[in-house]
């Protein structure tokens, strides 16, 4: 890995690996901001940081950007697009809320950051040396492909482990839609393409959604070929659908007033203080706050295992 004299971490990575149905999945939704661009931004921050940037151009990826502005808290950011109507919408909401510039071309004074660069390639990658340690007993790992970026990611990774004297039987799989095949994944070894019309990933999207599985189109590709080829795990951003129970503020409330008490404290801690709701309902409550600012947090280890501890900001 890039070495950095400044670490920015958020505690991502060490994703869980389980089954879903009959598909063994790494699921990246459990990352800090539930994608798996928090992997590139903890590189990309802790670089940036060793320059001492103060001024940050970040071109507008969907997802890529999003998980950026949440690692580069108090940093001048500004947001370059072609245009306005090649952004998603909810994400203008993001940007307008939290006060952040849309530009439309990048200055020469200024730290400017891109989803396609070498470190996005290094944090990405660590997804293969994870199903390593995990011993996935696997030969295709599943991922979609759009740009193809993660895919080339994986391919990385697997080579780095060959430099490094281990051998693996990894082989990635890039799940893409016929006719959208990426450029920079031509002529690898150890990656193969697999396209899927519109009309089957619409099918297996809806089926997904039917079983309860909250997915974009994207991940229920991977999550298809993985079911078609088989001897696979899937890279996937999953999470369950869940009922409105009207009481998400109610929830909130309850943190709040724990946090205060109590501070550096985890989840887990959060609702065996006060189990009068479920788990899952207080988990999500404390994602929402996170992605809000509305409490914060450390990183800290505890044995084996790293822990986010909460507090108020």
């Amino acid at each position: 890995m890039p070495s950095f004299k400044n670490r920015v971490t958020l505690g991502e990575g060490l994703t869980p690996v389980s089954r879903v149905e009959e598909i063994l999945v790494k699921n990246e939704k459990f990352n800090p901001t539930g994608l798996y661009s928090d992997r590139a931004s903890a590189l990309i921050s802790s670089f940036l940081r060793d320059i001492d940037a103060k001024k940050v151009y970040v071109g507008y990826s969907e997802e890529f950007t999003k998980s950026l502005i949440y690692y580069l808290a108090g940093v001048s950011l500004y947001i370059v697009a072609s245009s306005i109507f090649d952004i998603d919408p909810e994400d203008i909401m993001l940007f307008a809320s939290k006060g952040l510039d849309l530009v439309y071309e990048y200055p020469n004074d200024a730290a400017v950051v891109y989803y396609e660069n070498p470190l996005t390639i290094e944090g990405l990658k660590t997804i293969v040396f994870e199903l390593y340690e995990k011993s996935v007993k696997t030969e295709n790992i599943v991922v979609p492909a759009k740009s193809g970026i993660l895919a080339l990611s994986l391919y990385k990774g697997i080579e780095d482990l060959n430099e490094a004297g281990i051998e693996t039987s990894f082989q990635v799989t890039a799940a893409t839609l016929k006719g959208f095949n990426p450029q920079i994944l031509r002529n690898l070894r150890r990656v193969k393409v697999f396209e899927v019309s519109e009309v089957e990933l619409y099918e297996a999207y809806r089926k997904l959604l039917r079983k309860g599985f909250k997915i974009k189109p994207l991940a229920a590709l991977s999550y298809h070929v993985a079911e078609i080829i088989g001897n696979s795990v899937a890279v996937v951003t999953m999470g369950y659908k869940t009922r409105t129970t009207g009481r998400g503020s109610d929830v909130k409330k309850l943190v709040l007033d724990i946090v205060s008490r109590k501070p550096l404290i985890t989840a887990y801690e959060i609702w065996k203080e006060k189990p009068v709701y479920t788990l899952r309902a207080v988990y999500k409550a404390i994602k929402s706050m996170e992605l809000n600012g509305e409490i914060c947090f450390e990183v800290k280890t505890r044995g084996v295992r790293k822990v986010k501890l909460y507090k108020l900001c």
